[in-house]
This record gives C-alpha cells, structure tokens and sequence, in this order.
C-alpha cells in the first residue's frame, strides 16, 4: 500500500517543529552556563551572538527536515543540487564581508543566511509538490528488501 508523503510530513512537522523550537530556546536562554560548559570560562560568553545565531540556523534547518526529503521523494533531486549550489554561493558572499565587519558574529550571521536561503525555496517547493496530489514512484529500498519499491501517492 502506498505511503503518503503529505501525511508522513504532517506527522513529522508535528514533532520535529516543536521539538527544535524549544531547543533552540533552550539554548538561547542558558547559553552562558552552555557556553561554560563547553570550556569557554568566563571569555565563552562573548560567543553568545554566535550561539544565538547558530540555534537559530539550525533551528530552521531541523525543523523543516522534510522539506529536501520531500524533493528527493519526489523525483526533484537536480532542484536539490541547485538549490544548495545557490545556497553554497549566498553564504559564501555573505561569509567575506560579514566577518570582515563582525568577526565570529559575522560568520554566524552568514551561516544563518545560508539556511535561510536553501530551506526557504525548498519548503515552499517541496509544499507546492506536496499540494499537486500526484504519485511518486520512488527508486528506494522498503525494509530492506530491494525487491520491494516504494511508491508514495498523495492523490
């Protein structure tokens, strides 16, 4: 029987969105003790913008985990390539000034722009694939039998 990719991402979105928010929260609200923890002392806590801005990044990054999945699943793996290719490219121009004005803080910064570009058009693309209503043969292995396909159909 067909999976629903829609349903399994509904499900997903459920746990993994929550989930990442409150941990990056977390983070954010004890990111001084964190930072202590992590062998900063008393100087770690002038990383904190860098804490704040990584949480953030990869909040969003977790968070919409399904989004790239989804456009494997469906049969769109080159937008994957240009979609990170693009990304690659944004935080890398945004890298050089960035750090050069801020430092630590202006690389963070660039990586959080990185996420935000690659997940952005992924989330709404992967939404829009999800909305089409169409069945995806997917070329993967189901419990490990290769004799068994998957087949996804969300019609």
């Amino acid at each position: 029987e067909p999976v629903s990719i829609r349903a399994s991402t509904s499900r997903l979105s459920a746990v993994s969105i929550p989930v990442t928010l409150l941990a990056a929260v977390l983070l954010i609200v004890f990111r001084d003790p964190v930072l202590k923890l992590l062998g900063g002392g008393e100087g770690g806590e002038a990383a904190g913008t860098v804490l704040i801005l990584g949480a953030i990044a990869q909040a969003i990054n977790a968070g919409l985990l399904w989004n790239v999945s989804t456009l494997y699943a469906t049969g769109r793996s080159g937008v994957v390539s240009r979609l990170a290719l693009i990304a690659a490219i944004a935080q890398t121009a945004a890298l050089i000034p960035l750090a050069s004005a801020w430092g630590a803080d202006g690389a963070a910064l660039a990586f959080l722009i990185g996420m935000v570009v690659l997940n952005t058009p992924a989330t709404v693309l992967a939404l829009k694939y999800l909305r089409d209503g169409e069945e995806y043969e997917v070329n993967v292995e189901v419990a490990g039998d290769p004799q068994a396909r998957g087949k996804f159909a969300d019609a």
